[in-house]
C-alpha cells in the first residue's frame, strides 16, 4: 500500500523526469541542429520548406535521441528527487523516526524501473518505424539524390540489383534481374538493362512492374537493345 510519502516521492520523481527529458533532449536537438544547418538549407529553397524539413527530420529523430539519452535521465531525476527531499529537510525526520534509507528511496527506484520500460518500447515499437526515413531522407527530403543499390531477392526467388537509384523517379540504373528456372525456362534467366523504371499498378495500361530499357544482354530469344516488362 503506497503511503502518503510514497505518493510524493513517485509525483516528485516524474516531476523531475519530465524537467530532465525536455532539458536535454532539447539541447541535444539544439546543438545536433545548428551542427548540422548547412545539410538542411543544401537541398531545399525557401525558409517555409527548409522549417518543414527540419521539423519532419527532428519528430523522427526524437525517438532515437531519446533512445541514447533515457539511461542518464533516469539517473538524473532519481538524484534530483532525493536532493530535492534532503534540501527540504524531508529525509531527516523520516531517518529519525526509524524509516531505513533502502525503505525511503524504495518509491524513486520503482518509479526509475517503470520509466526504463519506455526505453524497451522505444526501441522495439518506434524506432523500427523511423530508422528509414532517417537513413534515406534525413539529407535528401525530395529523393533526387542517387543511392547505392544493394541487390536482394523478391518473394518469387528473383534477383534483383542495380548500381544506383534515384527514389522520386523510382528509378534504378545499370539494373540486373535473374529469374529462376521456374518461370518456364531450364536455367537461369539473365536481364541487364541501363535503366529500370518501377510504374506502380493503376498508371497507365502497362503498369505495376518494372519496365526496363536499353537492354544490352538478354537471353538468345530476345532481341538486345529493346525494351522490356517485369511484373
Amino acid at each position: 500500500m503506497l503511503t502518503l510519502i510514497d505518493r510524493h516521492l513517485i509525483r516528485s520523481y516524474l516531476k523531475a523526469y519530465l524537467v530532465c527529458l525536455v532539458s536535454m533532449m532539447g539541447l541535444f536537438v539544439v546543438v545536433d541542429l545548428f551542427t548540422n544547418l548547412d545539410k538542411f538549407t543544401q537541398h531545399s529553397k525557401g525558409f517555409v520548406p527548409v522549417m518543414q524539413h527540419i521539423g519532419l527530420v527532428y519528430a523522427n529523430k526524437l525517438p532515437q535521441i531519446f533512445n541514447h539519452l533515457c539511461e542518464a535521465i533516469g539517473l538524473l531525476a532519481g538524484m534530483f528527487t532525493v536532493a530535492w527531499m534532503q534540501r527540504n529537510n524531508e529525509l531527516l525526520p523520516l531517518l529519525s523516526a526509524g524509516v531505513s534509507t533502502r525503505r525511503v528511496a524504495r518509491p524513486v527506484l520503482v518509479s526509475a524501473c517503470l520509466v526504463m520500460g519506455l526505453c524497451v518500447l522505444n526501441q522495439e515499437a518506434v524506432l523500427p518505424n523511423v530508422d528509414n526515413y532517417l537513413v534515406e531522407n534525413a539529407n535528401d527530403p525530395e529523393g533526387k539524390n542517387e543511392l547505392a543499390v544493394n541487390g536482394a531477392f523478391d518473394s518469387n526467388g528473383v534477383l534483383f540489383m542495380g548500381q544506383r537509384a534515384i527514389r522520386k523517379e523510382l528509378l534504378v540504373r545499370e539494373f540486373h534481374v535473374t529469374l529462376p528456372p521456374k518461370f518456364g525456362r531450364d536455367s537461369l534467366v539473365n536481364l541487364v538493362a541501363k535503366d529500370a523504371r518501377y510504374v506502380p499498378a493503376g498508371e497507365g495500361r502497362r503498369s505495376g512492374g518494372w519496365m526496363l530499357t536499353g537492354t544490352t544482354n538478354t537471353p538468345a530469344d530476345h532481341d538486345a537493345g529493346v525494351d522490356h516488362e517485369i511484373h
